[in-house]
């Protein structure tokens, strides 16, 4: 049975674990991704371009979609999946149990429900999952429209709400695999903003450079600058099998994200679930923006997702934000992690399999793909 999720961290970084990841065929090498690109997610190239050392598969709905020209524009996405979604809980008999966290993504789906539903629906159907952190990253929004507008609970309660199959359990995952990578952060911290504009092809060797000195601050001396360039040039194979044109470091970033981090923020949340076993994909569960139109929107607009500071990330969202709000303030949103406040000190398992079925014990050989692409890093 095909794993959907892996804990990364307990399998790849865990100094505990060491020897037992020598027996994942590749697994040393596959190690490095996480050191590079982020440390608990369950990586896979939905392009099928590569292969990683575990036996996952990517769920029949977040397969990538067929490149094809695609004009409708992010403002209408939005709103037809506001509509689209609360007649679905209404039809159904469900409430609408979205995870907000004040940041840029879960602000958006609340302006779009706002926007396009009735009072008497946002109400009626409603509940706004939410943390005294939600409250201090967007104070304005909501003491003028969260608080005022819908119901409200706790947001450590969503183990309670993941799989109830009397809501329709929405995040705002997915949105940063639209537009970018948090990567592009770390890449920057010490060279010029600009460096992420200029061509992939004249920053090879930057790059190469910058996951050598990011894995070495691991102390890992076993792995070397060639055990980095053979790893740099995996992940190039993604880029340039592209169906669209990735000429910029930016771009490199964000296809790596969009193609193999774009399953695992969807299935991250569930090992939480207290309802595990009655979680239905895209029934009581979904993400707001995992939808076939925005990954289309995404990939006929990639030179609308950031311009020439880092403060603009993200201004197409801002600017839908913007247009219901008039929080001009808002506008220089910079992009901040929330999600490990509901996931720490929370066990996990090792996998979960395609029938959602639980594993506390490391990966054996039944996981393994023992012909990957991170064998042949020597």
């Amino acid at each position: 049975m095909s794993i959907i999720f892996y804990n990364s961290h307990d399998i790849f970084i865990k100094h505990a674990n060491r020897e037992k990841l020598k027996e994942i065929p590749g697994g040393e090498m596959f190690s490095l991704y996480f050191k590079v690109f982020s440390q608990n997610i369950t990586a896979v190239d939905r392009t099928n371009t590569i292969t990683t050392p575990l036996d996952v598969s990517v769920l029949p709905h977040l397969q990538m979609p067929q490149f094809k020209s695609f004009t409708s524009t992010f403002e209408e996405i939005c709103d037809n999946r506001a509509q689209e979604l609360m007649f679905y809980a209404k039809k159904t008999g469900r409430k609408l149990a979205v995870m907000y966290s004040g940041g840029i993504d879960s602000t958006l789906i609340l302006c779009a429900l706002l926007k396009n539903c009735s009072e008497h629906d946002i109400k009626s159907n409603v509940v706004v999952l939410l943390s005294n952190a939600s409250i201090r990253e967007n104070p304005n929004f909501f003491y003028n429209y969260v608080i005022k507008k819908f119901n409200c609970v706790s947001s450590f309660r969503y183990t309670h709400f993941l799989g109830n199959d009397n809501y329709v359990f929405v995040s705002g995952e997915n949105g940063d695999q639209l537009f970018g990578s948090q990567v592009v952060s770390a890449f920057t911290q010490d060279r010029p903003f600009a460096d992420v504009f200029k061509n992939i092809n004249n920053m090879e060797g930057e790059l190469i450079n910058w996951m050598y000195k990011t894995t070495f601050k691991f102390n890992e001396p076993q792995y070397t600058k060639q055990h980095i360039e053979q790893l740099f040039f995996i992940f190039k194979k993604i880029v340039d099998a592209a169906p669209v044109k990735l000429d910029t470091v930016y771009k490199f970033f964000w296809w790596i994200n969009f193609t193999t981090k774009w399953h695992s923020v969807y299935v991250r949340p569930l090992p939480f679930s207290k309802n595990l076993n009655t979680i239905k994909f895209e029934e009581n569960y979904t993400t707001f923006y995992c939808t076939k139109e925005f990954q289309l929107w995404a990939m006929n607009n990639h030179d609308s997702f950031i311009k020439d500071t880092p403060d603009t990330a993200k201004y197409v969202s801002k600017d839908y934000i913007f247009k219901y709000n008039k929080d001009l303030e808002y506008l220089k949103k910079p992009k901040i992690g929330s999600l490990w406040r509901m996931f720490r000190q929370k066990n996990i398992p090792f996998t979960l399999d395609q029938n959602l079925k639980a594993n506390y014990n490391y990966p054996d050989n039944t996981m393994y793909n023992y012909s990957n692409d991170f064998m042949e890093i020597k």
